[in-house]
């Protein structure tokens, strides 16, 4: 038993097993005073199905805005690509036998200008549904640079 100002501890064999109301009881003389336990914050916190669904319509949300303003910029890029490839300046030749699309498209795409980009850039300024092209045939091409 404790006398004066004492503490004791309240414990048993199965303490570490379940909830206990009281933490610890202090004996002050005749008079027994307990305190309670704090109750344990719970480490998962549940969402409602409220709750989910809302962080759900968010997330979708932030992320059909940035698919949004992605594409607006990569629309802008292309619009400004295509008022170059139309401001570019161009001359005309002449097809000659065993001439392809790909070595003139080669021949006379300007610094920076991949190959297939030259070939796109012919055939949409010469309205070429395919890459086939004639002897004889005269067709817009990039001019050449200097």
């Amino acid at each position: 038993m404790a006398h004066g100002n004492s503490i004791a501890y309240q414990a048993n064999g199965t303490a570490a097993l379940k909830a206990r109301e009281c933490a610890f009881a202090v004996y002050e003389g005749a008079r027994i005073r307990q305190r309670r336990a704090r109750p344990e914050a719970s480490p998962q916190t549940r969402l409602s199905l409220f709750q989910k669904f809302e962080t759900a319509l968010i997330i979708g949300l932030v992320l059909a805005a940035l698919g949004l303003v992605l594409r607006l910029g990569s629309l802008s890029a292309a619009a400004r690509f295509q008022s170059q490839l139309d401001a570019m300046p161009s001359t005309s030749i002449t097809v000659h036998s065993g001439d392809s699309l790909w070595e003139l498209a080669e021949a006379h795409a300007p610094e920076g200008m991949g190959t297939d980009s030259a070939i796109r850039w012919i055939r949409e300024k010469n309205g070429l549904d395919t890459a086939l092209i004639h002897a004889g045939q005269v067709l817009v091409v990039p001019a050449s640079q200097g």
